[in-house]
């Protein structure tokens, strides 16, 4: 926008507004058409996307309620940050607050889980259950994101990573989930415990054989 020209009254006055809300103890606008005219005066040549990503800023990082010439500086640095070339191969030239770098999509990856019973999920295993599959899935991410806890297994042919490989919560999970599916199936309490050795035969003979016979002295 070039020098002089100014901003519509009815944008800066939603502007002023935004600051206002975000400083309430600041002093309130006596006279809202000076005010407004005022502002437009201040930043003629800017235009709204700047004077916009400006104010966001000075929302975010300021404490006290700004001059017009503050206003002025941080539309100048959002200018700055967003426009050129990085801005134009990114189209929307939206960047982190935080970094100040451009977001990217990126690939990642995540669980594969299946819905059970209301809104619990399982993991899916491969079929030995030595691992948890993996699906992709695209966000946009900046700089400063966290790197992802998960990446496929090289060395397999499926999309998935091995179980000592979650993360501790998701171990935690995985061994509920098991724990759930023993209880469901009515699994012998040795097999629920992890025992890396089943009983005997004659063990698991004589563990019915009570268990029929609590049966029957219940009956009577």
């Amino acid at each position: 926008m070039a020098d002089g020209i100014k901003l519509d009254a009815t944008f800066v006055g939603d502007q002023i507004r935004r600051l206002h809300a975000a400083f309430p103890r600041s002093t309130k606008m006596q006279s809202p058409e000076m005010t407004i005219s005022v502002w437009r005066d201040g930043l003629a040549g800017i235009d709204r996307d700047a004077v916009e990503g400006s104010i966001g800023a000075i929302i975010r990082d300021d404490e006290h309620f700004p001059r017009i010439s503050r206003v002025r500086e941080m539309a100048r640095q959002w200018i700055k940050r967003n426009r050129g070339e990085v801005a134009h191969q990114h189209g929307d030239g939206r960047v982190c607050p935080n970094c100040h770098e451009p977001y990217a999509v990126q690939r990642r990856y995540r669980l594969k889980t299946t819905p059970v019973l209301g809104n619990a999920v399982a993991f899916e295993l491969t079929a030995d259950g030595s691992a948890v599959l993996l699906e992709p899935f695209e966000r946009e991410l900046c700089k400063c994101a966290v790197p992802s806890p998960y990446a496929p297994e090289l060395t397999r042919e499926t999309l998935c990573v091995l179980v000592e490989r979650l993360t501790p919560y998701d171990q935690r999970r995985l061994a509920e989930q098991k724990h759930r599916r023993a209880l469901a199936v009515g699994t012998p309490t040795w097999a629920r415990a992890g025992a890396a050795v089943a009983p005997n035969a004659g063990a698991i003979a004589e563990t019915y054989v009570e268990r029929a016979a609590e049966r029957e002295g219940a009956i009577a």
